[in-house]
């Protein structure tokens, strides 16, 4: 495989630029100007591109096409990042062993830059390159709502959002993500009470004895339910009496439980009643799941073998993405990215080699797909 050196010099570029907007979420004006930023980029170096531009309760949202048609090979990312409170977050370096650092190089500009290089570059219609900005609280007023808005549907999405050094991801956990409220018992207000008439106690009695149940995960192929805390506070008065607890738990299943995840969270939720304790889901995101046996993985594994390229690993990840979004309208999706480590940390980085080598791979499988 040979890699022009004027391909990585645009892609760098990009992903310098991409990572100097601080794109957190909330951060209404960089947001759109980073977005703003890609459409004028994107038709500066590819006038022939068509540019959508969508708006949801906030959050905009960007589509670039290549040729008249409904794009049948879609290239997905999301521009926002997590919060960084550490100095010079969202100016990019690069260091001696070529990662470049950054707020988002790995999650996910870095291959963003590389999609968006690929479609600057293209000429091959039927290509297209989405980007969102709320995937890191759930893409339901991105990914979620333009699946719902659009009256197409592509064949099949790319989405470098998981399978870190050029791993095929075959699933993802889906997530309930719970509230649990306990309000003391007004009739119990002595300063000095037992431990079940505290409701911080209590609750988190019952959520140790849930946890028993479905304990945190060891490692990323321990593939059985889960439940982590997410939050869990009081409300006290001056003499010190708590009068409410409030906690978030995140359960976290994979797809084999998707015909039975009903009855998991009507299992949880029950355990909270039988000790009084209201609890309801707040969000609910699907698992993702594609076969070892599709098509698409073999097409993909195909370009990769002509690249001279050893053949992607398949692994499992306890994470989620937007690709749960398309699988919900049994759009298939790939899922990989290049090495990148340290994501939603100081020491984020993507690795530049492996970066050109996610984007050959994206160049050769539309040009087999497409052509």
């Amino acid at each position: 495989m040979t890699l022009e050196s004027s391909d990585r010099e645009r892609v760098m570029e990009i992903l310098r630029d991409l990572i100097s907007f601080p794109t957190v979420t909330g951060n209404t004006e960089q947001i759109y100007q980073c977005v703003e930023w890609v459409r004028d980029h994107a038709m500066l170096r590819n006038p022939s591109l068509r540019a959508q531009w969508y708006e949801n309760q906030g959050s905009p949202s960007l589509l670039l096409v290549s040729g008249e048609a409904p794009p049948r090979v879609l290239f997905c990312g999301h521009l926002d990042v997590v919060e960084a409170g550490y100095e010079n977050a969202f100016r990019a370096t690069i260091d001696e062993q070529d990662h470049m650092q950054g707020r988002g190089a790995a999650d996910m500009k870095g291959p963003i830059a590389a999609m968006l290089d690929l479609m600057e570059q293209t000429d091959i219609p039927g290509v297209g390159l989405l980007l969102t900005t709320d995937e890191e609280i759930g893409g339901f007023k991105g990914a979620q709502h333009l699946l719902d808005v659009f009256d197409w549907r592509p064949e099949i999405v790319i989405l470098p959002d998981g399978g870190a050094g050029l791993q095929l991801v075959l699933e993802q956990k889906g997530f309930y993500i719970i509230h649990a409220v306990l309000e003391r018992n007004t009739k119990v207000l002595a300063p000095v009470a037992m431990a079940e008439d505290n409701p911080i106690e209590k609750l988190y009695a019952t959520i140790h004895q849930i946890r028993r149940m479905y304990p945190p995960i060891k490692a990323e192929d321990d593939w059985r339910p889960s439940v982590t805390i997410s939050q869990l506070h009081g409300e006290t008065r001056r003499n010190g009496l708590v009068m409410r607890a409030e906690a978030t738990i995140d359960l976290r299943y994979p797809a084999s439980y998707s015909d039975d995840n009903d009855r998991l969270l009507t299992r949880i939720i029950g355990k909270f009643a039988q000790q009084g304790i209201q609890a309801k889901a707040q969000v609910i995101a699907a698992p993702y799941f594609i076969s070892p046996h599709s098509p698409w993985i073999q097409r993909l594994q195909a370009s990769v073998a002509e690249l001279g390229l050893n053949e992607l690993p398949l692994v499992k990840e306890a994470g989620s993405s937007d690709a749960r979004h398309f699988a919900h309208k049994h759009i298939p999706v790939l899922i990989f990215q290049p090495i990148c480590a340290f994501w939603h940390n100081p020491d984020e980085w993507v690795d530049i080699p492996s970066l050109m080598t996610f984007r050959a791979i994206c160049a050769r499988f539309i040009h087999n797909v497409l052509k």
